[in-house]
């Protein structure tokens, strides 16, 4: 005999005095300085901040639920973890309820259901790999026009009417866009592994949505459908640009996938929510590991542009800079967050990564030209190590390459720079395992050198 426990999830707004007062009344507006909770880290830059000061350490102890509502009867079955955000906008909350993430509208005062709207996707539905209400939805405004934006279980880009939920005529195919179109699939694989659970970005009247896939920790295949960033018109929701993320051949970054592990490896999505620089114009994608999480012998090389965090031009897709934070993953140490743009107080205007590995790495926003300097590189140090004649020699020789002993025999490549004497390397004309003796190299010395230098090509913007 089978028990099951049914776990309901439902939301609670608490409110203590101040419920129904004029200045609660009066904390609204279109942004977080006016009161509303407008993106789903609060804005575009993904701050996590709202300025809101009614409830505080002196009247918290005596908030009160002022209502309640349920989630129990939305999908076929009560979801039991709810980790949807919702947004609030001029009085108004937004949220994705059920595990066929329904769209709901609440009269955030009383709590009185507005509208619902409720996807029907059948059979895409029962395959999607990312079912669930998800974490959020996004809002996105043009002229007098209010939408709601939303990626459904089955992958579907949706606009509906933020005042009546009805799907916008004039987006897409009567409101709804199917993101099966143009995905590069896995040959051999009957199953479509893509969806979405987080919230487009909405920016400068571009939606631009990452992709996520089934947790990839024992996939079934070493083929997958590749993770590509897309960009469609947030008012048609005509497809502008794809990002791919796993680079086809001639593309920038095709070079780090060795045995032609771009061909067969997929993922590489982001699954993560993304942020913007509305003024400078760049969508940032932390991008997720490839097929799999744990296993990588059948993708040699660096693997770009997974494990990166990547800028591009919210406008055409370009991409304007990156950083490789992790090469070559097989410890699924992708990027679990948003970046976080802030302004710092010397005016510097940051973009931060945060890690599974609880490092920050920090950034200068705008990158017209960036090359990953200082990336280390880590090698089995069996061969001998190389004496400080050897370094000052390989060091010139390299163009730019240095090799440093490190302690407990391990060796690590730094690449200062890329220009055209390093790139000569590649060719083998400055040293190869012919000269080597020369300079007191050894043969396989050489050829790791080499091997390295090739996995780190993505130097080149």
């Amino acid at each position: 005999m089978m028990t099951s426990k049914r776990l309901i999830t439902s939301f609670m707004v608490s409110a203590g005095l101040l419920v129904g007062s004029a200045s609660a009344a009066a904390q609204s507006g279109t942004d977080i300085y006016a009161g509303d909770w407008p993106d789903y880290h609060g804005n575009k830059e993904s701050q996590r901040y709202s300025p809101l000061d009614q409830i505080n350490a002196d009247n918290v102890n005596s908030l009160e639920i002022a209502w309640r509502f349920s989630t129990a009867n939305y999908g076929p079955s009560p979801e039991s973890n709810s980790t949807s955000t919702p947004l609030e906008i001029d009085g108004i909350l937004y949220v994705t309820v059920g595990a066929t993430r329904n769209v709901v509208a609440l009269d955030a005062t009383s709590g009185q259901v507005l509208w619902l709207w409720r996807p029907q996707e059948g059979a895409r539905f029962d395959k999607a790999p990312r079912k669930g209400s998800g974490r959020g939805l996004s809002y996105y405004t043009h002229g007098d026009e209010k939408r709601i934006i939303v990626v459904t279980p089955g992958f579907f880009l949706v606009s509906l009417d933020a005042k009546t939920g009805i799907p916008d005529p004039s987006f897409g195919d009567n409101g709804s866009v199917d993101m099966f179109d143009g995905l590069r699939l896995a040959e051999g694989r009957d199953d479509i592994d893509i969806g979405s659970s987080m919230p487009p970005l909405v920016m400068n009247d571009v939606v631009v949505v990452g992709p996520a896939h089934r947790v990839s920790m024992r996939p079934p295949s070493k083929e997958n459908v590749k993770g590509d960033v897309r960009g469609y018109s947030a008012i048609t929701g005509e497809h502008l640009w794809t990002f791919r993320t796993i680079p086809q051949r001639g593309d920038v970054g095709y070079e780090t996938w060795m045995n032609d592990g771009a061909e067969i490896s997929g993922n590489a999505g982001v699954w993560a929510p993304l942020s913007g620089d509305a003024e400078l114009g760049l969508v940032y994608l932390p991008v997720e590991s490839a097929t799999g999480d744990r296993y990588g012998a059948d993708r040699p090389g660096n693997n770009l542009f997974a494990n990166s965090l990547v800028a591009l031009d919210i406008a055409t897709g370009e991409r304007k800079w990156h950083y490789q934070i992790i090469h070559h993953d097989i410890w699924d140490w992708d990027n679990p967050s948003a970046p976080i743009l802030a302004d710092l107080p010397n005016g510097k205007k940051v973009i931060m990564q945060v890690t599974k590995q609880s490092y920050v790495y920090t950034f200068t926003r705008k990158q017209q030209r960036f090359s990953q300097q200082n990336t280390r590189l880590r090698f089995d140090a069996r061969a001998r190590q190389v004496d400080a004649f050897e370094r000052r020699v390989v060091g010139n020789a390299f163009g730019g390459v240095c090799v440093r002993n490190h302690p407990g025999m391990v060796t690590r490549v730094h690449v200062d720079r890329c220009d055209a004497s390093i790139g000569r390397l590649h060719d083998g004309q400055a040293v190869n395992s012919r000269n080597a003796n020369a300079i007191g190299l050894a043969k396989r010395d050489v050829r790791t050198l080499i091997f390295l230098y090739r996995q780190n090509r993505e130097c080149r913007a």
